[in-house]
């Protein structure tokens, strides 16, 4: 036990630090190990950043006006990915509107007019889709030159506005202004 005693108060040589071989290729594994980790997370979210551009939708309205008989309002899916909509509302002067018969009857005689309407709401438009949201027929010479005229004040004062989303419920609303903005 004296020889243990003695052992212990004998000031030990230090030990000093080194690196052995088997040492540096553990830490050079962890090393590579964590960036490969930052570099899958990083990649992944640009594979996420893809797959929604995939599949983006993009909506816009056309006006169509015939040559002789009337004009067509359509909505067309110029995106990738399908446009599911979500609501659809047309107003005149920023007052609502029920129907395009009920907006046009004060610019024509409603007699006059044979008048196809679609409603989008909850809808699916595929990619390139087009749909004629209504079509309207003027039955008369006389009241189409009249809509012709009404139809110089009619696009400046009439919107559409449609809320639509991709398939990762990301949703624009497209309206008079011509923008894009989140709606719910």
């Amino acid at each position: 036990m004296e020889n243990e005693i003695e052992e212990n108060l004998i000031p030990q040589p230090k030990k000093s630090f080194s690196l052995k071989p088997e040492m540096i290729i553990a830490l050079s594994a962890v090393f590579v190990s964590v960036v490969t980790l930052f570099v899958y997370i990083y990649q992944a979210k640009i594979m996420q950043g893809q797959q929604h551009a995939a599949v983006w939708p993009h909506i816009e309205r056309q006006y169509v006006q015939t040559s002789t008989d009337g004009f067509i309002l359509r909505v067309v899916n110029k995106g990738v990915g399908p446009a599911i909509i979500q609501s659809a509302k047309m107003s005149w002067n920023n007052e609502p509107v029920e129907t395009p018969y009920h907006l046009l009857s004060k610019f024509v005689n409603p007699d006059s007019i044979s008048l196809y309407y679609s409603s989008l709401e909850k809808m699916v438009l595929a990619p390139g889709e087009k749909v004629e949201v209504f079509h309207v027929y003027v039955n008369d010479q006389a009241e189409y030159n009249k809509l012709q005229k009404a139809l110089k004040d009619f696009y400046p004062k009439f919107s559409y506005e449609i809320c639509y989303c991709s398939i990762y419920k990301e949703c624009w609303l497209y309206g008079r202004e011509e923008d894009l903005i989140p709606c719910n």
